[in-house]
């Protein structure tokens, strides 16, 4: 029952993250870590310290967000997860990318490879993140090349999109937008433009706010080329969808 009110509370977090209410998602982590520790459930505590890095990471609180990384993939060494610890050294290589630390996030990235290539021959039963695979770690590897500036941000985006055609609705929503930050970062601003429009129908689908907040700030980047006829379509699209 422990382990359960602590998954809630995690669970509960999350969506308060997910609609950029910090304040709110912060005592529900607080409460799936102080469950997790009288459960005995590393992999629980994991789980919650490394929803509170990525809170500090979108609040600009760096240092805060590094040390909680770190001590997420301290406490998921200490269970039989390798897909977990995949997941989380995902997640570290993120932050390290999002300070500017390029050798720490490819070794991170590296490491997660290496345990999600384990854990198709050592499934942990009952993983919090049975629905942690390739496509997610592609994924993750593409927002760490685009935030490093790194010239694999392109191709890394192409392959997160194929692989997470067919999956969660919000997920490849998010991945497209990727698709369209790496063609600005390309100076291809008619094929972003495009893609991004594409974006508008999942987020009609998927209410999340963080797949709104995403598609504003990519239209948000294209605002140099604001006149180009594909760009105008987008804001026509956004417009039509109350999303302008």
């Amino acid at each position: 029952l422990l382990g359960l009110y602590g998954l809630l509370s995690a669970s509960a977090g999350w969506l308060y993250f997910d609609l950029g209410a910090f304040e709110r998602a912060w005592p529900h982590y607080q409460a799936a870590r102080e469950a997790a520790r009288e459960a005995d459930r590393p992999d629980l505590d994991a789980w919650a310290l490394s929803g509170l890095s990525w809170m500090a990471r979108d609040r600009g609180e760096r240092q805060t967000a590094l040390d909680l990384a770190a001590a997420a993939g301290r406490r998921a060494a200490e269970t039989a997860d390798l897909r977990l610890r995949a997941c989380l050294e995902g997640r570290a290589a993120g932050v390290h990318a999002m300070v500017g630390q390029a050798e720490p996030c490819l070794r991170a990235l590296g490491r997660a490879e290496g345990h999600l290539s384990r854990s198709e021959h050592d499934v942990a039963p009952d993983s919090l993140v049975y629905f942690y695979g390739t496509e997610m770690l592609t994924y993750q590897m593409n927002a760490c090349h685009l935030l490093l500036g790194r010239p694999q941000g392109l191709d890394t985006a192409r392959q997160a999109l194929i692989a997470t055609e067919g999956v969660f609705t919000r997920d490849l929503g998010l991945t497209k937008l990727k698709l369209g930050r790496a063609y600005v970062a390309a100076g291809e601003p008619d094929e972003a433009a495009t893609v991004t429009a594409e974006v508008t129908d999942l987020t009609m689908r998927n209410h999340s706010p963080r797949l709104a907040r995403e598609l504003r700030a990519t239209r948000a980047a294209l605002e140099p080329w604001s006149r180009r006829p594909a760009v105008r379509d987008l804001d026509d699209r956004l417009a039509a969808c109350g999303l302008g």
